[in-house]
């Protein structure tokens, strides 16, 4: 049985914030090859859910990246410096080009589904390190879970701000399913 992760659950991995306003509620994926969630509004940070991402082809990552205050996207090497640990794994650290669930969240059955919390630190901030952490679950019934911290590191693209993130496959190919929902934190 597929789970759904609420607006209320662990609201706690928000932070020190205030009031939260709600941005976008269940918003499909679609069908393309890619989908992007801007950070509208002016907030310090935001909190972003992924429901059931899905696709129909084998063998496939979520991936990640942000786009910088032009909109380009920010795909350099050692652009994000990341770090994840899963249950069953010690934990990893990587800089890369992107930012991914560790593992293959699609391999054989057609259920499988990925599933997201993440806070976004400071990405409209001209001034601050863009960083994010997150807790994601993903495999037929969830079976795989972990948590993860990253942030774009000032090395490689200096401190600026983030217009949107946008997730795709790490082997190409469609989304098949699921939703976002995005709250601003003041």
């Amino acid at each position: 049985m597929a789970s759904t992760i609420r607006g209320n659950d662990n609201f706690d991995s928000a932070g020190p914030f205030g009031a939260s306003t709600l941005i976008s509620d269940n918003v499909s994926v679609g069908t393309g090859a890619t989908f992007s969630v801007s950070f509208s509004g002016n907030y310090r940070a935001y909190r972003l859910i992924l429901n059931g991402i899905y696709s129909n082809s084998n063998f496939q990552q979520l991936v990640w990246r942000y786009t910088d205050g032009s909109g380009n996207n920010m795909t350099a090497s050692n652009t994000y410096a990341f770090q994840y640990a899963m249950s069953d794994y010690t934990l990893r650290k990587t800089n890369d080009d992107r930012m991914t669930i560790p593992e293959y969240y699609r391999q054989i059955y057609s259920t499988e589904r990925a599933y997201i919390d993440m806070v976004i630190y400071n990405p409209k901030s001209s001034t601050e390190v863009t960083t994010q952490k997150g807790t994601f679950w993903f495999g037929i019934d969830n079976y795989y879970s972990g948590n993860f911290t990253s942030q774009v590191t000032s090395q490689t693209y200096g401190i600026g701000a983030n217009n949107s993130i946008y997730f795709y496959h790490s082997q190409g190919g469609n989304f098949s399913g699921g939703t976002y929902s995005l709250w601003g934190l003041n």
